[in-house]
């Protein structure tokens, strides 16, 4: 007796992979497509190939596509240019990915994710094309849905800056006008009480509105103004500066400032923001103070997580949190009844800061007083 034996474990372990192979592209629920390496006749490579999910996917039956091209696919919509750079994959034997509209054998456009990658054999000799199709219409909708959102969005946004701008504009000149005149008017040489407290009314209303209008300004150019100066600003000289120019209202109502800006002396900021910022929150804080009591501002620098903080602190009248959170930093929002109040400071300082990539938090509690952070974008 003559025997003889062979290792096939790895033709077994190949013909393991192969079957594991074959039940994945059966099985999945994207459109595989299975094409000649090479075209044997005529322009296109011969599909010999498609899974059960690329007729769910198209409405084609094995036996329509078999032995044609992928062609038969393209219509009216698909595009030239991701076409042309399929074809230079092929030619070149490059994997290629590009997304481009199909067409279903009933005739309607879906978008498809298409990936190719060519196949070798144990010799490495190109011998297939294994084409993957993934349904992508309800993601090219969400996204043309969004894109065409944000491009009205866009234009609703320009129209409303430019009638801003227009409104402002046309506002000017009349009520430039309206203060020159009413300034010309001696309220002490009018003998009528009523009259007279009628233009003074009058006085009043024109400088609210100027006011305002002045107000608005400044918001539309903080808005709209993205190439502001970013300079390396000194705390101490700029704090100085912001004293000086209300010096006289810190020394009437008996106002102490303390600081301290020994953790970190300099920020990367905008220097007429910061300034604006610093007169804000201290005539804030001087504006709301508790009656008989001197108000008292600490300001100091801090680093947290790399970031540069400000924190400015005061003894002030303080505010209900749970009342206030969700509208602190609102545009005319007003949270106690002073006359000079107008509901603008605190949305300039949050509009600047974050104008620049910075936050502005608050903690305050109702007679104890308030303090902001401002945390500062970190710095590359």
């Amino acid at each position: 007796m003559v025997g003889a034996m062979q290792d096939i474990s790895h033709q077994v372990k190949r013909e393991h992979q192969l079957a594991l192979l074959g039940s994945v592209i059966t099985n999945t629920t994207d459109a595989i497509v299975i094409t000649d390496a090479f075209s044997s006749s005529g322009p296109g490579l011969n599909i010999i190939y498609v899974n059960e999910a690329f007729t769910k996917m198209t409405g084609y039956l094995p036996e329509d596509v078999i032995g044609k091209t992928p062609k038969i696919l393209q219509g009216p919509l698909t595009d030239a240019t991701q076409l042309k750079q399929l074809r230079n994959a092929i030619n070149n034997l490059q994997p290629c990915e590009i997304e481009i509209i199909n067409y279903k054998k009933s005739g309607d456009p879906f978008w498809v994710n298409l990936s190719i990658v060519p196949v070798a054999n144990e010799k490495f000799v190109y011998t297939h094309w294994i084409a993957i199709q993934k349904d992508i219409t309800e993601k090219r909708k969400q996204m043309e849905e969004r894109e065409q959102m944000i491009h009205e969005l866009t234009q609703n946004n320009n129209e409303l800056r430019q009638f801003s701008y227009i409104t402002s504009h046309n506002l000017r000149g009349p009520l430039t006008n309206m203060i020159g005149i009413l300034n010309l008017i001696d309220s002490s040489s009018i003998s009528d009480t009523r009259l007279n407290n009628l233009v003074d009314g009058l006085k009043k209303s024109t400088l609210n509105l100027n006011e305002t209008l002045n107000d608005l300004v400044k918001i539309l150019i903080i808005k709209e103004n993205s190439q502001i100066k970013i300079e390396k600003i000194h705390f101490k000289t700029k704090l100085n500066k912001v004293i000086e120019s209300i010096e006289n209202t810190i020394q009437e109502s008996g106002t102490l400032i303390e600081y301290n800006f020994s953790e970190v002396e300099y920020v990367n900021f905008s220097r007429v923001y910061l300034q604006s910022i610093l007169q804000n929150l201290i005539s804030n804080a001087i504006k709301y103070k508790v009656p008989d009591i001197n108000p008292i501002i600490k300001i100091r620098s801090t680093i947290s997580n790399g970031s540069v903080q400000l924190h400015i602190s005061d003894n002030g009248l303080g505010m209900d949190w749970e009342k206030v959170k969700n509208k602190i930093f609102g545009l005319y929002q007003k949270f106690h009844n002073h006359q000079d109040s107008k509901g603008i400071g605190l949305y300039l300082v949050y509009a600047q800061v974050t104008a620049l990539g910075g936050t502005l938090d608050l903690k305050t509690e109702k007679g104890k007083g308030s303090t902001f952070i401002i945390t500062f974008k970190k710095e590359d």
